[in-house]
């Protein structure tokens, strides 16, 4: 393991007794961004984790030099087009690529222009600019006509408005939230999904100064991570065959493999996610189910596998589906 690596993974200061060159320091960035291309530090989108002082120094020539290097994917579902050609059009590729225009922007005072849309989500500058067309005559964006930028429109009003109901949901599903994260002293996290993606909608933050955090409203991989697991488990197989072939260069499992332990998630009604989103953290999850059976949230518990051992992971499995149960138990009595 290399001391950077080790830093990241540990948050231990013991390391930085050690000297080391830039070089070695570049070669190891380069070996993260590899293997772990969701890693951001602070000032990133993805998961960081927390450090002493004197190691935020050094992630802080980490962020340096990782910006002389090859930036990771971004956006949802990058090449949804030719991804999607090849699942033989099971979903509707427009739309789909409409929801990925919409999904760049993070608030709703955040302004972007047809470039930064169209390198966000992989497409030509001219799709882009014709979805945008659409998008804006349904008030789903707007334009300002001083700097030519968009903005999210005023039609999500309504749509804020009919969904109410899950800002309900939310608010009886987070009084668990804390709940549970009290009583394990770990990160608990409330998710929903998109497609083959996830949003954590709330968390409540260990205690603990070494702890995963993620980025709220972030969009992060379903495929390797336990509340992804939870929504991939309720889909067709033909839904979970789409999602293998739109991120097959990620998921390290054949298709019938793939499939497998899906099925087993459905079954056992939880998830785990043994350090394959990240190393050096652990995962396990369970579905939130609203009337009909339908699963809305997935909530999870998340810490660094130093503490997180078999026995913690076991523990953490048996609170985690029953605090999910209550939640869905109030949330159908509604």
């Amino acid at each position: 393991m290399c001391m950077v690596d080790e830093i990241l993974l540990s948050g231990s200061p013991r390391m930085m007794g050690r000297g080391f060159d830039s070089l070695k320091l570049l070669g190891a960035v380069v070996k993260i961004e590899r293997q772990r291309p969701c890693v951001e530090t602070e000032s990133g989108s993805g998961i960081f984790w927390n450090f002493c002082p004197c190691e935020l120094k050094v992630l802080e020539i980490y962020d340096t030099l990782k910006k002389q290097l090859p930036q990771p994917r971004h956006g949802p579902r990058q090449f949804l087009v030719r991804r999607c050609e090849m699942a033989n059009h099971q979903f509707a590729t427009t739309l789909l690529k409409a929801f990925d225009v919409l999904d760049c922007f993070h608030t709703s005072t955040e302004e972007l222009g047809i470039s930064d849309i169209a390198a966000q989500v992989g497409l030509p500058v001219s799709s882009v600019h014709r979805l945008i067309q659409s998008l804006e005559f349904e008030g789903l964006l707007f334009q300002n006509q001083e700097n030519k930028k968009y903005y999210l429109g005023t039609k999500f009003f309504t749509y804020a408005e009919k969904g109410g109901r899950y800002q309900q949901y939310q608010k009886l599903a987070v009084k668990y939230v804390d709940e549970l994260a009290d009583l394990t002293s770990e990160t608990v996290n409330l998710a929903i999904s998109s497609g083959d993606r996830i949003f954590n909608i709330y968390k409540k933050d260990s205690p603990f100064i070494i702890r995963p955090n993620f980025a709220l409203n972030a969009s992060y991989p379903a495929h390797c991570t336990g509340t992804g697991r939870i929504f991939l488990s309720q889909m067709s197989d033909a839904s979970i065959r789409w999602v293998y072939e739109n991120n097959a260069g990620e998921i390290q499992q054949s298709l019938p493999e793939f499939l497998d332990m899906l099925h087993e998630v459905r079954k056992n009604g939880c998830a785990l996610d043994n350090e394959e989103f990240n190393p050096g953290l652990r995962c396990v999850a369970a579905p939130v189910r609203a009337a009909g059976g339908t699963v809305v949230f997935a909530v999870s518990i998340s810490a660094p596998a130093t503490r997180m051992t078999d026995a913690v992971y076991e523990k953490n499995r048996e609170l985690v589906v029953k605090y999910a149960a209550q939640i869905s138990a109030e949330l159908q009595a509604l």
